[in-house]
């Protein structure tokens, strides 16, 4: 009788290693997904920061070189070009940051659904390991 039953338990354990295996995978890519989601942010902001450097510097060039070449930058069609060229410049950095939180978001999402969906692999897998267990047993029947 003990014969037939050896199979069986390590067939039991086998399916119980890989289950657990594969919800360790899952959250192992759940935990990565967290930190592509964090560096996702950091990149934003720092690209965001540069991008206000280089319009800082593009500006300044800008009266410079309109200082230089004697036009008076009070009014007028240089201190125009020097606003309207300052108001887009202004709008680059807010967008990257917004696409760095919608990706940042994003990866958090997956993160989160990929523990989900490893914690109901692993409940059903127990679930069926339990099926079988007792359909195994003589004693449940």
């Amino acid at each position: 009788m003990c014969g037939p039953a050896i199979p069986f338990v390590l067939m039991t354990a086998a399916t119980a290693a890989t289950a657990m295996s594969q919800f360790q995978q899952a959250r192992g890519d759940a935990a990565q997904y967290e930190r592509e989601a964090i560096v996702a942010r950091q990149q934003a902001v720092f690209e965001s920061q540069r991008q206000q450097r280089d319009l800082t510097r593009k500006l300044a060039s800008l009266h410079a070189h309109a200082s230089g070449s004697g036009v008076q930058s009070g009014s007028g069609t240089p201190l125009d070009i020097a606003a309207n060229f300052a108001a887009e410049g202004q709008l680059e950095p807010f967008e990257t940051i917004r696409q760095g939180l919608i990706q940042f978001q994003d990866l958090r999402f997956a993160a989160k659904r990929t523990k989900s969906a490893a914690t109901a692999d692993l409940i059903g897998s127990g679930l069926h390991l339990g099926s079988t267990i007792t359909a195994r047993m003589p004693f449940f029947q």
